[in-house]
């Protein structure tokens, strides 16, 4: 895919190749390990709680933590949504270079 950079080299213009997948790949990946700390927010915050070494700020660790719930599970929804999102462009665009190399190899 080219983007909008591109370099002067002489009189010919270099644009700059992004590689769609690997972008997809990386993106979906951060996704994946946000949305497990989301969805392990409650037990991790508990583990915390527990090694603060003060009854009271334990507790408000686990009262924060829990408030968030909804707003977690909201989130991870969202995040899901986009995986999937992502999930079709790196098939459409496999499909895309698949097609673009067959066109290559046929005979004009």
């Amino acid at each position: 895919m080219l983007d909008d950079n591109t370099e002067r080299r002489g009189r010919e213009a270099v644009p700059d190749v992004v590689m769609v997948s690997d972008l997809v790949e990386r993106m979906r990946s951060d996704l994946a390990t946000l949305q497990s700390e989301f969805e392990n927010a409650n037990s991790n915050s508990s583990g915390v709680a527990e090694h603060t070494g003060h009854g009271r700020l334990g507790e408000k660790l686990r009262h924060f933590a829990s408030s968030w719930q909804n707003r977690r599970r909201d989130l991870i929804e969202q995040i899901t949504t986009v995986r999937g999102h992502l999930d079709m462009i790196d098939t459409n665009f496999g499909d895309v270079e698949v097609e673009l190399a067959r066109s290559f190899e046929e005979e004009p």
